[in-house]
């Protein structure tokens, strides 16, 4: 999949709709890598900035309610999945959930535990700062 005219334009007016907040969780993603079967790999852009990072996962249908981001500090690694249905909270996934989207990115230089996340028009957008 390659990134959208609808994602570029959606980058573009980030700054004025920032949408729908998605909590950042402090976890070991490998959990999420072992459910990848059958989902789809999100397009990711990442754009450097003057006081941080900002990653853009393409999923297609995201809402905040099934969209989950996850920093993984061990591994460096930020993910995204996209759930058909709510996202499990708390690592705690049913066995009948599926995953549609997941993408990751590895960030060494950043602090995920100070990353904020939105999805907005099947994008989530994620920033984070350099660590101090």
């Amino acid at each position: 999949m390659s990134i959208t005219a609808d994602v570029l334009r959606w980058l573009r007016d980030q700054r004025q709709s920032p949408g729908r907040p998605v909590p950042v969780e402090l976890s070991s993603a490998r959990w999420l890598a072992r459910r990848r079967e059958g989902a789809g790999s999100a397009a990711v852009r990442v754009d450097r900035e003057r006081a941080g990072v900002r990653v853009c996962f393409d999923v297609p249908g995201a809402t905040a309610d099934s969209a989950q981001v996850a920093w993984d500090a061990e591994d460096r690694r930020l993910l995204c999945a996209v759930w058909r249905g709510p996202a499990p909270k708390n690592g705690r996934v049913l066995p009948s959930a599926e995953l549609m989207w997941l993408g990751s990115v590895e960030l060494d230089g950043f602090d995920g535990t100070r990353a904020r996340a939105h999805v907005h028009r099947g994008a989530v957008s994620v920033w984070l700062p350099y660590v101090e």
